[in-house]
């Protein structure tokens, strides 16, 4: 019931002893790298998998691989981390890594590729929003919901005199930052 319970995991799961030798782990980790198939069995160390993964280049990393595989191996003892971890094939993970109670290490790896896909198309379209509003040859001036700028662009900084650092998070009915006439924002460029 353990392992069918196991194997029904939305996530790799890998469990070693005190000594840091496999025990068991469940068809997802076995998908993971299907050529580490034949090292998955018990009796398997931690170093031996780790090694195994440096010296496919499984995961992205910098520096030699030596010093990945004491890093990883540090970390992985600590017992307590949460990581994202990238990998040299453009998938993400998301690993929980713990000591049981007995010594031994358990590891849950859940599969985020999707979501940092998603980020990075998100992070793609506000950067290319940001350069098209930048270069827009008028003023734009955005509020947040509580009225306050929360962007203001080149031209909106030509046309009303002030830099966007002078007017972030200010309200447009608070006295300007620069005296203009009435003491109020200008509610024309002809200030």
């Amino acid at each position: 019931m353990l392992v069918d319970a196991i194997e029904s995991l939305p996530a790799s799961f890998i469990l070693f002893d005190k000594d840091e030798r496999l025990i068991l782990c469940n068809s997802r980790h076995a998908g993971l790298i299907p050529e580490a198939c034949d090292l998955l069995v018990p009796g398997t160390t931690l170093e031996a998998l780790i090694g195994f993964a440096a010296d496919r280049e499984v995961i992205a990393s910098a520096g030699s691989k030596a010093a990945w595989i004491e890093g990883r191996l540090a970390q992985i003892r600590r017992g307590e981390d949460t990581i994202e971890q990238a990998w040299s094939d453009g998938r993400w993970y998301h690993l929980f890594e713990r000591r049981t109670s007995e010594g031994g290490i358990v590891s849950i790896r859940l599969d985020i590729t999707e979501r940092k896909q998603a980020e990075a198309a998100r992070e793609e379209s506000l950067a290319r929003l940001q350069m098209i509003l930048d270069r827009m040859p008028v003023g734009c001036i955005v509020n947040g919901p509580n009225l306050r700028f929360s962007y203001w662009n080149a031209a909106a900084e030509r046309m009303f005199g002030w830099r966007f650092e002078e007017v972030r998070d200010r309200h447009p009915f608070e006295p300007s930052p620069r005296r203009c006439g009435s003491g109020r924002w200008p509610t024309c460029c002809a200030c």
